[in-house]
């Protein structure tokens, strides 16, 4: 499965495919579920064997070692750059429910799903003069 990503499922869903449990080993295939392809929270990914359904990012734990190394190259370039940020965004939900964090660096957007990423960056953010925009969606 070239270009997808390895991830693995954290939370038990046998409701909707016997088999899925914590644990599983899935690879994602896109947004081209009835969720994934309206909704950016969900992910497709087909766990070879059992199933191949829309799954909550937040359900999944990143396995794919060049991915995680990317994170966090962005994440280090990011904290050694917070003070060019020229304008931080932090889009919750109705409730307050994080979303993400879009910085622009550079005039480079960088948009930060991952919230435990997102909140180190924001924590840090919060010692700068950049006035940081909380938007409820």
């Amino acid at each position: 499965m070239k270009n997808n990503i390895k991830v693995m499922l954290k939370t038990d869903l046998r409701r909707y495919a016997n088999g899925l449990v914590a644990g599983s080993i899935g690879y994602t295939v896109g947004r081209t579920g009835e969720f994934s392809s309206v909704d950016d929270k969900f992910i497709m990914v087909d766990f070879p064997g059992i199933a191949k359904l829309d799954i909550l990012w937040s359900s999944l734990e990143i396995l794919d070692e060049d991915i995680l190394l990317k994170m966090a190259r962005k994440e280090d370039f990011i904290m050694a750059n917070i003070y060019k940020v020229q304008k931080a965004d932090l889009f919750t939900g109705p409730l307050g429910g994080f979303r993400y964090l879009l910085l622009v660096i550079d005039n480079t957007v960088y948009r930060i799903k991952n919230r435990e990423r997102a909140f180190r960056i924001y924590n840090k953010l919060k010692n700068t003069d950049v006035n940081i925009v909380q938007h409820y969606n």
